[in-house]
Formats: C-alpha cells, sequence, structure tokens
C-alpha cells in the first residue's frame, strides 16, 4: 500500500481536471466580506506545479488588498471619529457663546 503524501500547510489542494490540466485551490486566513465564509483561491495550470504557484500568488495579491483596505476602514474610522469629536467641541463652543 502506497504512503499519502501530506502537503506543507499554506500549500492548498491540488487535482487533475479536464485535459491534462491541474486545479489548485488555497484558503486564505482571512473571511470573505462579501460571502462571510473563508475566501478560497482557485488556480488552473499545465502542470500541478504551476497551478499551485498561481493559486499562491493570487493568494497573496487577495491577501495583500485586504490587508490594505482594511488599514483605510481603520484610518477612515480614526478620521471619522475626530470630525465627529470636533463637531461636538464646535457644538459646546457655540453653546457656551450663546450663553454669554
Amino acid at each position: 500500500m502506497a504512503t499519502r503524501h501530506k502537503n506543507k500547510n499554506g500549500d492548498g489542494y491540488c487535482r487533475k481536471i479536464e485535459k491534462g490540466r491541474w486545479e489548485c485551490t488555497i484558503m486564505s486566513k482571512y473571511i470573505n466580506p462579501k460571502t462571510g465564509n473563508e475566501k478560497r483561491i482557485k488556480r488552473v495550470g499545465a502542470t500541478e506545479d504551476e497551478a499551485r504557484r498561481n493559486a499562491k500568488q493570487a493568494l497573496k495579491a487577495w491577501e495583500k488588498d485586504y490587508d490594505q483596505n482594511e488599514a483605510w476602514n481603520v484610518f477612515n474610522s480614526i478620521k471619522l471619529l475626530t470630525h465627529q469629536e470636533m463637531l461636538a467641541i464646535d457644538k459646546d463652543l457655540n453653546a457656551k457663546v450663546a450663553q454669554e
């Protein structure tokens, strides 16, 4: 009986599909914001190594974009909070001026 090959973590799952091509699926460490499920990246290649390389490259690009968007969302939240604080301060100052 043949021993089963164990992939390293992050290598994904590869399978042979029609016409001798290979498909590789890799799961991201992030949740897909559109679906709420784990993000899966699928890529096809002429060989198993090419499919795996394409999938890893696409995953790396998606996670980089995700990280940049998350940083942008945090930045906008801080900016919005600062703007809200400024409005509250302005409102307090206007109230004090009206009392005088």
